[in-house]
């Protein structure tokens, strides 16, 4: 068994999952009236820092800068909910996009 216990060799172990491709981590940064906000790591060629939101079979994907939608749908309030926790948490959102977007390799 590889121990993990240390930042860098968790840091090598995260890079080593983007460099090849092997999961796709989704964090959930936010949940509450049914809404779940998540930030991933897979995102094939989407290069708009955004979020995914979803609420029971309705999903949608929201613009971290501009706060507007890219694609799905929320019904409105749930929609509403999921904007306005963007627009008050952008900062903290674009941290945890570039946490799995932004790396780079040294060789």
């Amino acid at each position: 068994m590889i121990d993990i216990s240390n930042e860098v060799t968790i840091n090598i172990v995260f890079d080593l999952i983007h460099l090849f491709a092997i999961i796709e981590k989704r964090e959930q940064v936010y949940r509450e009236y049914g809404v779940v906000v998540e930030v991933r790591s897979r995102e094939n060629g989407h290069n708009i820092p955004h979020v995914h939101a979803k609420y029971n079979n309705f999903n949608v994907s929201i613009d971290i800068t501009e706060c507007k939608i890219l694609a799905g749908n929320l019904p409105k309030n749930q929609m509403n909910i999921a904007i306005e926790f963007v627009k008050k948490n952008q900062q903290f959102l674009l941290e945890k996009w570039r946490k799995y977007h932004d790396y780079k390799f040294s060789i």
